[in-house]
């Protein structure tokens, strides 16, 4: 099986790198977004080892500890999903690789289509996430507060102010001022000159 002009131009319409790859994990095609994920022209991309374009490495990923979509799609003759770190023009991005076997009409995987997408903003906030939730302490549950003073009774059975309360359980400081209702109620001639 052959890559014709027809097919090259049909690796060209898709907005997400493409690598069609053969058994010996050489680049046979590249489409246009892949060229231009990693700064290279398709004549310094094909006929290039996989892992040499992608990880930079001289050996194949799967030998590094690595798992390789490419291997387990020629393998198992089926389409596989990892997650990889890559290198493209000095940066590092994770990609969800997806590998899908082509096969010829004997039944045989010929060629893996390598499908890059890039998760690394997605990645990247979900590790801020899960520092955030180590980082904040929540409030959880029912918190028992005096309907007349307002102090909160706390698992020891000790009542304090709400501020203190929550101070202690969270990440959260308060500051004080006064409402418009309790200056009103509190201070009625300082409310009355302010709006005269």
């Amino acid at each position: 099986m052959d890559w014709t002009k027809n097919s090259f131009e049909i690796l060209n319409a898709l907005a997400k790198p493409i690598l069609v790859i053969d058994r010996n994990y050489h680049i046979v095609a590249a489409n246009n977004a892949a060229c231009g994920s990693f700064c290279l022209s398709s004549d310094n991309i094909i006929g290039q080892k996989c892992f040499k374009i992608t990880h930079k490495i001289d050996r194949p990923c799967w030998q590094e500890e690595t798992n390789c979509p490419i291997k387990v799609a020629f393998e198992l003759k089926e389409k596989t999903r990892v997650v990889h770190e890559h290198s493209y023009a000095n940066k590092v991005i994770f990609e969800e690789i997806t590998a899908s076997p082509i096969f010829n009409d004997q039944g045989e995987v010929n060629f893996v289509v390598e499908e890059l997408n890039d998760i690394t903003e997605l990645v990247q906030s979900k590790e801020i996430t899960e520092h955030l939730k180590k980082e904040i302490k929540t409030l959880r549950g029912i918190i028992p507060i005096c309907s007349s003073c307002k102090n909160v009774r706390d698992d020891t059975g000790y009542w304090q102010q709400v501020e203190a309360y929550i101070r202690d359980r969270s990440e959260a400081d308060f500051s004080h001022g006064i409402c418009p209702e309790c200056m009103e109620k509190l201070y009625p001639e300082f409310v009355k000159k302010s709006r005269s």
